[in-house]
């Protein structure tokens, strides 16, 4: 891998962790003050469903950290990835924020959360858009066939959305 390449590797690498760092001091807080309370049918559903999310959000984001998924052991050397979780969404990184931050508005059940949730899911998608024309760039067509066969932050067709459904069996 040339130098070239490298940095922008890990200029990605930190611009996600940056972004996922200030994601979650952002919203977590503004959650924690604004929640609503109540121990009603309704809350105990919301609070279950954002479990859910928070648990799918975080194991996208572990499974998207496999060292083997980069490697290329045919041509020795480290490439875009396409095995694991890979294979049918191209930023997990990303789809577990955002799954993450459904799961901070469904925790805290509060109206003050959603705008900027989706202003941090905006970021995620232009953060995906960036890294695809810089990958674009440097791979050419075969990240073009890679981006037709997989989705940007959910899976791709039939396999994929059943998986992305039931969250087992993905990795």
């Amino acid at each position: 891998m040339n130098e070239a390449s490298s940095e922008m590797t890990s200029g990605s690498r930190i611009l996600s962790s940056l972004l996922g760092g200030i994601n979650l001091i952002v919203l977590v807080p503004m959650g924690y003050e604004t929640q609503a309370h109540g121990v009603g049918f309704w809350e105990f559903l919301f609070v279950l469903i954002g479990v859910y999310y928070a648990y799918t959000g975080v194991r996208h984001i572990i499974s998207a950290h496999d060292r083997l998924a980069w490697f290329d052991p045919s041509q020795g050397r480290v490439q875009f990835p396409q095995k694991g979780i890979f294979a049918s969404i191209r930023y997990p990184v990303g789809a577990g924020f955002m799954r993450i931050n459904i799961a901070t508005v469904l925790l805290f059940r509060s109206f003050a959360v959603i705008p900027v949730a989706l202003v941090f899911g905006a970021l995620w998608f232009m953060l995906a858009k960036i890294q695809d024309d810089s990958r674009i760039e440097r791979y050419g067509t075969d990240y073009v066939e890679y981006m037709r066969r997989t989705g940007m932050f959910r899976g791709k067709g039939e396999q994929g959305l059943r998986l992305q459904d039931s969250g087992y069996g993905m990795y």
